[in-house]
């Protein structure tokens, strides 16, 4: 990995040479964990490629963030893509993903900030240039105010459903020894899963899983199934009071 700055537009440049190997283990700052997102599994991909290499001293006060090159030949090695449809199969995910944003929700007094995942993604000479926004520094690289989740990245590449990622990223937050996770309501896992828009309501994108019984059905218990079969050497589901793996559902009344 080499760095060099980019006079035309103060940037650093973080390249990534031909022999780089993907890390086995990187940070994600508790704050993106718990924020809004709304990722396919293979924008989550590219997303988690950033910044796994990602490091504080990429980053200066100047605008905008460091820019990260990843050639052509280590990315369809990394992808399992042939190097000739690199450039075509990756456009509509950066297309997408260039748009995305990360939402930040005050559950208490019912603020909310949505922005911008990234300053620009582009394929030029054979590499793919991807620049994070850099009003998201402060979440991206410090993770001294809630900590951070250490996410091992084979099983997280393996999984193939959406929502088997972002569970597995929660999950991953909580290994401490004797550690035990808080109840979380349906509304905050919703929120996590980037089902809600700006305003707090279902988005119409995801209007089929309004229904607690489906969202709980496609978005946790098929995920915990499939993260029990990917990530079993790692993470030991058990199963809940009424039997369902990795989860209790707590019903108060009729919630």
């Amino acid at each position: 990995m080499t760095t060099s700055a980019d006079k035309k537009n103060n940037s650093k440049h973080v390249e990534l040479g031909l022999q780089e190997t993907m890390p086995d283990v990187f940070k994600k700052s508790h704050e993106l964990i718990f924020s809004r997102q709304s990722l396919t599994s293979h924008e989550q991909n590219i997303f988690n490629l950033m910044i796994a290499h990602m490091k504080a001293d990429h980053w200066d006060t100047s605008k905008p963030g460091p820019t990260y090159e990843f050639p052509a030949q280590t990315l369809s090695e990394w992808f399992d893509i042939e190097s000739n449809h690199l450039s075509t199969t990756l456009a509509p995910v950066a297309d997408r993903l260039a748009a995305r944003t990360v939402g930040f929700a005050n559950k208490d007094t019912g603020e909310w900030d949505y922005i911008p995942i990234l300053s620009r993604i582009r394929y030029k000479d054979a590499k793919l240039l991807i620049t994070p926004n850099h009003e998201l520094k402060e979440q991206y690289i410090d993770y001294s105010i809630n900590g951070y989740a250490l996410i091992n990245r084979k099983p997280l590449y393996k999984l193939r459903k959406t929502y088997s990622k972002r569970l597995y990223e929660v999950l991953s937050r909580f290994k401490s020894s004797g550690y035990k996770q808080r109840p979380i309501t349906i509304m905050e896992l919703k929120g996590y899963f980037g089902l809600f828009d700006e305003k707090g309501n279902i988005s119409n994108t995801y209007k089929s899983l309004e229904s607690t019984g489906v969202f709980i059905k496609r978005c946790i218990a098929d995920s915990f199934e499939e993260i029990s079969k990917i990530c079993k050497h790692e993470l030991l589901l058990f199963p809940g009071d009424k039997g369902d793996l990795g989860y209790s559902l707590i019903k108060k009344g009729r919630t």
